[in-house]
C-alpha cells in the first residue's frame, strides 16, 4: 500500500521524521510539495525557481495559461454584446457622440475590457457596423434570370440601409483624422472578406448569354451599387421597391443586355 505524499502543516512546516509519510519518503522531504488543487491567483510565474513542476505543467499551451487566455472576455456572446451596445450608441449619437465609456456602460462592462480588443472608437465603430452587415447577407442564389437576381440583390441591400447610413456618419466627423485613413480605406474595412455578389450575378448572366461582357465597363458594372449608395447616403433610408425596378429596367438592363 502506498503511503501518502509528504505534506505541509497548516503553518507551512514540513512534518518531522517521526511522521510516517516523511519516513516513507526521506529523499523527497526537501522537495517542495505539490498542492492537490492550487488556487488560481490570476498570475502565472514563468521563472523556474519559483514555479513548481505542476505549476509549470499547467502553464503549458494546453494548461492553465491557455485556459486563462481564452476565458471569458472574448467569447463570442460577450463580443456580440459589446458590438450591439456600440451599434446602439452609434445609431443614437452618431460617430461624433460615440465614446468607449458609454459603450462599456451600456454593455455592462468596463472601458479597459474594450481597450483590450479595440484601440479606440474608430475600430470599434467599424466592427459594430460590420456585425450589423453580417445579419443581412447579400449573396443571391442562381435563379436563371438576371432581372430577378438584380431585384433580389437590391432588396437584400435595402436591409443594410441603416448600416450604410451609420457608416456615412463617419464621413462627417473626425474619423479620418483619428484613423489616418481616407474614404476608400473605410469602404475596404467594411467589406473586408466579403464576396461581391453583384459581380457574381453578372458573371452568371454572361455565361447564360443574357449580358454582353463588352458592356460591363467599370461605370456600368457598378451603376446599381452607386445609385443605391447615393440614395441611402442622401436620404438615410433604403430606396423604395418602385425606384429599384426603374433602376434595373430603365437604366441598367438596356446598357448591358446582349443584342
Amino acid at each position: 500500500m502506498l503511503e501518502p505524499w509528504p505534506f505541509r502543516t497548516r503553518r507551512g512546516r514540513t512534518p518531522d521524521s517521526s511522521c510516517a509519510c516523511a519516513a516513507a519518503f526521506p529523499d523527497r522531504r526537501a522537495s517542495p510539495p505539490v498542492p492537490a488543487a492550487p488556487r488560481d491567483s490570476g498570475r502565472l510565474s514563468t521563472s523556474g525557481s519559483n514555479t513548481s513542476p505542476a505549476r509549470r505543467s499547467s502553464a503549458s499551451p494546453l494548461g492553465l495559461r491557455n485556459r486563462i487566455r481564452l476565458r471569458p472576455v472574448w467569447q463570442l456572446p460577450v463580443r456580440r454584446a459589446i458590438l450591439e451596445a456600440a451599434w446602439a450608441e452609434l445609431a443614437e449619437r452618431g460617430y461624433s457622440g460615440l465614446t468607449m465609456e458609454a459603450v462599456a456602460e451600456r454593455a455592462g462592462t468596463s472601458r479597459p475590457v474594450l481597450a483590450r480588443r479595440w484601440d479606440g472608437k474608430a475600430p470599434l465603430a467599424i466592427a459594430a457596423i460590420r456585425q450589423q452587415m453580417t445579419k443581412h447577407p447579400l449573396k443571391v442564389s442562381d435563379q436563371g434570370n438576371l432581372r430577378a437576381e438584380l431585384l433580389e440583390f437590391l432588396e437584400r441591400a435595402s436591409d443594410r440601409a441603416s448600416g450604410i447610413a451609420a457608416a456615412f456618419t463617419l464621413f462627417s466627423s473626425g474619423y479620418f483624422t483619428e484613423s489616418s485613413s481616407v474614404p476608400k480605406d473605410l469602404r475596404a474595412a467594411l467589406i473586408q472578406g466579403e464576396v461581391q455578389p453583384l459581380s457574381a450575378i453578372l458573371e452568371r448572366a454572361v455565361k447564360r448569354g443574357e449580358v454582353d461582357p463588352k458592356g460591363l465597363i467599370p461605370p456600368v458594372a457598378s451603376l446599381l451599387s452607386d445609385l443605391f449608395r447615393h440614395h441611402v447616403i442622401m436620404n438615410f433610408s433604403a430606396p423604395p421597391p418602385a425606384l429599384r425596378k426603374v433602376w434595373v429596367d430603365a437604366m441598367f438592363l438596356p446598357l448591358v443586355r446582349a443584342k
